[in-house]
């Protein structure tokens, strides 16, 4: 099963250096996981599982230019589902994916 994006959502802010932490890195080649399509919906506002409250704090951050957020669940054939977070800095140089753990 592939993963679409919907092209006519733009993204709405730049992601800077994607990078992965050991952990996630560990985790997606262990498992076969693109993880591309995460930095995609964060990028275009998708925030994941977060709650309305930090919703709209993303909301203000692309607007003001403060740290971003995003959670997501990863579900995997017969395991419980594996949460993810992207973090963009607030100067949009860098965002990162990582474990709750990894924080």
């Amino acid at each position: 099963m592939g993963f679409y994006l919907n092209q006519e959502i733009q993204p709405r802010f730049e992601l800077g250096e994607t990078i992965a932490t050991d952990g996630v890195f560990a985790f997606a080649a262990k498992h076969d996981i693109d993880l591309a399509p995460y930095f995609e919906r964060h990028r275009r506002g998708d925030w994941g599982m977060l709650c309305e409250e930090d919703k709209t704090r993303n909301e203000k951050a692309v607007k003001e230019g403060n740290t971003i957020y995003s959670a997501y669940l990863i579900d995997l054939p017969g395991q419980k589902p594996v949460t993810i977070w992207l973090i963009t800095e607030h100067d949009r140089s860098v965002t990162t994916i990582l474990f709750p753990s990894e924080y």
